[in-house]
């Protein structure tokens, strides 16, 4: 909970329900990355997705728990949107990162 509020005392949007799942369905287009998010700010990411945040809002956060090519979150998106994911301690943390690393492609 304290990154949470870290995150919004600067300018992070949690999303919420609707929300998350709003994004989700905008992160890819037909199994690619959508190339109508890549470069925007995270408003119009939220706009893109039917609901509306602060012009000011630099990203938005997804907490997500699935670390597979299914979740959009866990994609390289190209645009300011984080996926947010809890770890019981530091190992799964490490093994939900390198599973990510290794999706996403190293170097």
């Amino acid at each position: 909970d304290a990154v949470r509020e870290r995150f919004a005392s600067h300018g992070g949007y949690m999303l919420q329900g609707q929300e998350l799942k709003a994004v989700q369905n905008v992160i890819l287009k037909n199994g690619a990355l959508n190339a109508a998010i890549v470069g925007q700010p995270a408003y119009k990411i939220a706009e893109l997705a039917g609901f509306s945040v602060p012009e000011t809002t630099k990203i938005l956060i997804g907490e997500v728990t699935v670390v597979d090519e299914s979740e959009p979150f866990a994609h390289e998106k190209l645009s300011p949107t984080l996926a947010m994911y809890r770890a019981k301690d530091f190992e799964e943390a490490v093994e939900k990162a390198e599973k990510l690393v290794a999706m996403g492609g190293i170097g």
